[in-house]
């Protein structure tokens, strides 16, 4: 551990410098006396804890997947400013979870895993939510190993996709939510998410170039790999990787409709996909400018690469 200031990516220093400027507190700059549950049904309640549960679970995993990547950047001598950014992208992570945490337990206290469902609602949600936890777990292991094979830089640069669409997502949903809670939660994430993109498009920038064939055939599952991921928060759990029972879809897509009847601002299906398609293609613009065969994706009407993907395939490559 040698004392290394020097910025491997020119542009991470500016970023770190912006991201502490606009540092808040989750803990004091949101008024949580504001949140009362009486202002809810039993109903709304249920969905929206489900709603912010389900964000919970990745952002809950998200502080130690950016810790460690913070970690690999130390020992790859990645750069300072790098390292430091991704010590803000993991601060991030743990401050989204504690504004979905406090939410949830002031909605419905206890919920998942202290909780005893009194009613079909609440047993249908918590078996949702735990669902997808467990489903989410399954895959850190592999995430850990994927650093023994990859270099940092090509490992950690597809999160891009999720972050370009998490930023606008995040927003979009803040600005149309009628509680103001809610609101400044989602906008919060929403800046912090734009950063996260910045970050990991700069190492896409930096590293992509220099891929070896079989990295960027690698990269390009990856890229896939990341849109099905996230696709639980942002609309329906897309297969392989969401390999839900019977019964899951129906349940997530009726507690996203109430939540969006509690006020919670959910952008409907149809924006959901534009938002997705524009954040893919932003991706893909850096994709081409690298050579980096990009995956088609149907769903999205967006024309690529054949890039199947298996479930065998998710458990090596992606988190």
């Amino acid at each position: 551990m040698p004392l290394d200031w020097s910025d491997g990516i020119d542009r991470h220093r500016a970023l770190w410098e912006k991201a502490e400027a606009q540092h808040y507190n989750p803990n004091t700059d949101i008024e949580w006396d504001a949140l009362d549950p009486n202002d809810f049904t039993p109903d709304e309640r249920v969905a929206l804890a489900y709603w912010f549960g389900t964000n919970a679970v990745f952002e809950n995993s998200g502080t130690p997947t950016f810790a460690l990547g913070l970690i690999k950047a130390s020992e790859e001598h990645i750069g300072d400013a790098t390292t430091k950014m991704l010590l803000t992208v993991a601060r991030d992570e743990a401050n989204h979870d504690e504004m979905s945490r406090r939410i949830v337990q002031r909605l419905l206290p206890g919920f998942p895993h202290a909780f005893s469902p009194s009613n079909d609602l609440e047993r249908a949600a918590h078996r949702n939510l735990r669902w997808i936890e467990y489903t989410n777990s399954r895959y850190w292991s592999s995430f850990k190993r994927a650093f023994d094979e990859r270099r940092l830089l090509a490992l950690m640069s597809n999160f891009a996709v999720g972050e370009a669409a998490g930023a606008v997502i995040f927003s979009r949903t803040g600005r149309q939510s009628e509680h103001a809670v809610f609101a400044n939660v989602l906008q919060n994430i929403g800046v912090d998410e734009s950063r996260h993109f910045a970050c990991f498009n700069f190492m896409a920038e930096e590293s992509w170039g220099s891929l070896s064939d079989e990295e960027k055939a690698t990269l390009a599952k990856n890229l896939k790999a990341s849109y099905l991921y996230i696709s639980v928060i942002f609309g329906e759990p897309q297969q392989p990787f969401w390999d839900v029972p019977d019964g899951f879809r129906s349940v997530h897509r009726s507690l996203q409709s109430a939540a969006r009847d509690a006020g919670l601002g959910l952008v409907n299906e149809d924006e959901q996909i534009d938002v997705w398609r524009k954040a893919m293609l932003r991706v893909k613009a850096t994709a081409d400018r690298h050579d980096v065969p990009y995956p088609t994706i149907e769903a999205l009407d967006i024309d690529g690469e054949d890039t199947p993907i298996s479930a065998e395939d998710l458990v090596v490559i992606s988190f």
